[in-house]
């Protein structure tokens, strides 16, 4: 082969090359810019899905605060109602120690009548 002939056939393979290359860029340059593009949605769904997180722990926290605020109430109006029966029941039974207090009286009182009745005669 002639100096020319073997000059020609690698200026075509440079040319082969070069172009191979060309397109080899153009690849990873499309490829770059399909994962940066992907890269964004991915960032901006986690953006949002962190947004969605956040509001809903919001929420949970603002129901767990009112959750925790009627729990206190009802356990102090529990503990009031507790107070209230036993005041009204210490009521009740100083109200039946009076009644059988009044009853051993009266039980004693009806006694001596009957004694000084004879009981029940005339």
């Amino acid at each position: 082969m002639a100096f020319e002939e073997r000059l020609e056939a690698l200026a075509h393979s440079l040319e082969l090359l070069a172009g191979m290359h060309l397109d080899a860029e153009k690849r990873n340059q499309e490829r770059a810019e399909q994962f940066l593009e992907q890269q964004a949605a991915i960032t901006a769904r986690h953006d949002r899905e962190m947004a969605d997180l956040r509001r809903e722990m919001a929420d949970f926290h603002r129901e767990m605060a009112d959750f925790q605020s009627a729990f206190r109430r009802a356990v102090r109006l529990g503990v009031q109602e507790v107070r209230n029966e036993r005041k009204r029941r210490q009521k009740l039974d100083d109200k039946v120690a009076e009644l059988a207090a009044a009853q051993v009286v009266t039980e004693q009182l009806f006694q001596a009548f009957l004694r000084r009745s004879g009981n029940g005669t005339h």
